[in-house]
């Protein structure tokens, strides 16, 4: 029962965007600082103003980190 309910509620989290079934496989602490990496990249475009493309490319580099964490 715990178990149905901890993938219902991940589910509805995926589909309202909280975050990617993916995610909910790579270690806490890679996640953590991925998250944290995100966060400085985000706010290095705010602050550069250059908006084409850098927080895709922030993105992306995510993807890249949770890649590195599995």
């Amino acid at each position: 029962m715990k178990l149905t309910m901890m993938v219902a509620a991940l589910t509805l989290l995926a589909v309202l965007g909280g975050f990617p079934l993916v995610h909910a496989e790579v270690p806490e602490e890679c996640r953590r600082q991925c998250a944290l990496d995100l966060e400085a990249c985000g706010n290095a475009c705010i602050d550069s103003r250059d908006f084409d493309g850098c927080l895709g490319d922030c993105h992306s580099a995510e993807e890249d980190c949770l890649s590195g964490c599995r």
